[in-house]
């Protein structure tokens, strides 16, 4: 599965021994503990680059409001682009 998933919506992780695969994003599972998973940014010194992928259609909207996680928990970012190689799927 996550080999043949062109979206690389999956990984694989070693631990103990075992082999896991885990979702690398956008899971809303509600007994997932963000805290310990994510790292809220709170100055734009604590990244270089800071890309959002979206819609050109939101756009507009965005400049306006500002980014909103709608119906999702979070706003997800990615710390670099398509073509930078370690992307994943969400910039495209």
């Amino acid at each position: 599965a996550v080999r043949k998933d062109n979206k690389q919506r999956f990984s694989l992780l070693e631990e103990n021994g075992e082999l896991l695969i885990r979702a690398n994003q956008g899971h809303t599972v509600m007994t997932v503990e963000s805290e310990r998973l994510l790292k809220q940014i709170l100055s734009a010194d604590e990244m270089i680059v800071c890309v959002h992928g979206t819609y050109k259609r939101n756009l507009e909207s965005i400049l306006e409001l500002g980014l909103k996680h709608m119906k999702r928990l979070h706003v997800h970012f990615s710390s670099g682009l398509l073509t930078d190689g370690e992307v994943i799927s969400g910039m495209g």
